[in-house]
């Protein structure tokens, strides 16, 4: 099956009244606006695009960031304990990879319209 691209898929819950119905239930609504709040966050979603692109260690994650190890590690539980995130530890280290791939469709959408 072929997935539609974003615009298609927007399309379609244009032409599709029922479907855009689904979309706007009140359990959806909840889900997404969750999802966006997570988001809203400029220093997760910071985390978040950098492991869009690979899976990082914390320390990866703090000096790309910028942040302090301690900021980004209270970040990195809290996206985990949402669901986004999967963590593995590899010896010593600890690893993080992105969980839910419509985070990674909504990253790939935000990075279209705003570069």
């Amino acid at each position: 099956m072929q997935m539609m691209s974003t615009e298609e898929q927007g399309a379609a819950l244009v032409l599709n009244p029922t479907a855009l119905e689904e979309f706007a239930s009140a359990e959806r609504c909840l889900e997404v606006s969750g999802t966006l709040s997570l988001l809203a966050n400029p220093k997760r979603l910071k985390i978040l695009c950098l492991l869009s692109e690979s899976d990082r260690s914390v320390d990866e994650l703090v000096r790309a960031s910028g942040g302090k190890f301690s900021a980004v590690s209270q970040q990195l539980k809290l996206l985990t304990l949402a669901g986004l995130l999967e963590r593995r530890r590899d010896g010593r280290f600890i690893f993080y990879r992105l969980r839910d791939e419509k985070i990674l469709a909504i990253l790939h959408l935000l990075k279209s319209l705003y570069l």
